[in-house]
C-alpha cells in the first residue's frame, strides 16, 4: 500500500515536473521569438534613420544644416544641453588620454 502511494506521488510529481518543464520552454521560445522580432524591428528602424540622415546630408547645404541645428537647439534646449555635455565630456576624455595607462 505505502509503495503504491509513494509510486503515485512519484508519478505525480514527475508528471508535474514534465509540464513545468515544457512551459519554460515554450516561454523562453516565445521570449526568444519575440526578442528576434524586436532586434528586426530596430534594426529596420535604424537603417530606415540612416538613410534618411544621408539623404539629408545630401540634399542640403551646410549653411541649411546650420539653420536646422539652431531651430532643433532652440526648440529643445535641455536635451540640446545634455548632447553638448555628453559630446564634451566624449572629447576631452579622448583628448587627455593617457597613452601609457
Amino acid at each position: 500500500m505505502a509503495n503504491n502511494l509513494y509510486q503515485s506521488l512519484t508519478d505525480t510529481a514527475t508528471d508535474k515536473a514534465n509540464e513545468l518543464g515544457e512551459k519554460i520552454a515554450d516561454g523562453a521560445a516565445d521570449v526568444q521569438s519575440r526578442l528576434s522580432n524586436f532586434g528586426r524591428h530596430a534594426a529596420e528602424a535604424i537603417d530606415e534613420n540612416i538613410t534618411a540622415t544621408a539623404a539629408y546630408v545630401r540634399e542640403h547645404d551646410g549653411g541649411r544644416m546650420m539653420h536646422d541645428l539652431k531651430r532643433v537647439v532652440r526648440n529643445n534646449p535641455g536635451p540640446s544641453l545634455l548632447v553638448a555635455i555628453a559630446i564634451g565630456f566624449l572629447a576631452g576624455r579622448t583628448l587627455t588620454r593617457n597613452p601609457r595607462a
